[in-house]
């Protein structure tokens, strides 16, 4: 089975269009790619599954169907391809490479998604330190592992041991938000601006709440892309075992 992914996704939703809404080529050529694109936009940053189209909407209110955040960018990385395939037929190659930008944009925003809700439960680890403060860098799947290898390298007589739960923090957690992108951006335009940018950027709760979403998702698929993720940890729940005591 072959794995998903935010561009398999998309694909199939073009398809769907193609087979099921009958958006064939001489459709999509009549709508024109600057009307798919601006369709596209609209789906790629709505952050809910009801209410009236934004004002961009280029369609008919009837057709304007937001789901959930997936399905969201599922439909706006299909409409971005729509848009180029017909720039890409105007012989306006230039276009297509930008639109396929988008579509491209949404699959990362889709990895995210996916990464998000296909992470297993995570699996407990277990550390283990002589002292309750100095932990060992290796880590076990159980308390009874750690405890077999203390025993293993106890060669300084301890009778007893402190073993803890290794917690593990996510990318997410380091993250910038919405906040602190605003907050640089205001601190370059006034580096550049003086008092004229003091208003700069006027951002609204609601397009806040929507950097938010967008900066979360397009930072964890980068990171999955990458292959990024924290090596380091915290532990807690530190418990004290006692040892066997040692031959002579």
């Amino acid at each position: 089975m072959k794995d998903i992914t935010g561009h398999s996704l998309i694909a199939a939703e073009r398809q769907r269009q193609i087979t099921v809404e009958g958006w064939s080529e001489s459709h999509d050529d009549f709508h024109g790619a600057v009307v798919l694109e601006r369709a596209a936009e609209c789906y790629m940053y709505a952050t809910c599954s009801a209410g009236a189209p934004p004002s961009r909407w280029p369609f008919s209110p009837e057709w304007w169907k937001p789901k959930d955040r997936q399905r969201n960018l599922e439909r706006a990385g299909a409409l971005y391809q729509a848009a180029a395939d017909v720039a890409g037929r105007a012989g306006d190659h230039q276009r297509r490479e930008q639109l396929l930008g988008g579509v491209t944009s949404c699959a990362w925003l889709l990895d995210g998604l996916i990464s998000a809700a296909t992470v297993s439960t995570n699996r407990l680890e277990y550390c283990y330190s002589w002292n309750g403060e100095d932990f060992k860098s290796g880590t076990f799947d159980s308390v009874k592992a750690a405890l077999d290898d203390a025993v293993t390298d106890n060669d300084s007589e301890h009778s007893h041991v402190y073993i803890g739960q290794v917690e593990r923090p996510s990318n997410s957690l380091f993250f910038p938000d919405a906040g602190d992108v605003i907050e640089h951006m205001d601190n370059q335009a006034c580096d550049y601006g003086g008092e004229y940018a003091e208003d700069y950027p006027d951002v609204s709760d609601e397009a806040k709440a929507e950097l938010n979403e967008l900066l979360s998702s397009l930072l964890d698929s980068w990171c999955r892309k990458h292959g990024i993720s924290p090596s380091f940890y915290q532990v807690s729940n530190v418990k004290e075992y006692p040892l066997p005591a040692m031959t002579k």
